[in-house]
């Protein structure tokens, strides 16, 4: 699955998660409409790029893995 296919997905459908704290659907959101790198975005939620990093990681992971069993990817 490409990147922005995932992204696109990301925006439109916002998945969220229990455990995951974060409003990763906005946090995509600014990005694209505002510009802003993730590092800008780390420092505005209070992290490290390396912090946010991980845990963006893992948030596809998860959004990957419910696009699969959606019948979406």
């Amino acid at each position: 699955m490409d990147k922005d296919t995932l992204e696109q997905y990301i925006i439109t459908e916002r998945p969220t998660f229990p455990d995951m704290p974060l409003d990763f659907p906005n946090l995509f959101q600014q990005k694209r409409d505002q510009g802003v790198t993730w590092r800008e975005i780390a420092n505005s939620v209070g992290m490290t790029s390396g912090q946010l990093s991980g845990k963006l990681t893992k948030y596809k992971e998860r959004v990957k893995e419910q696009m699969a069993g959606s019948g979406v990817a």
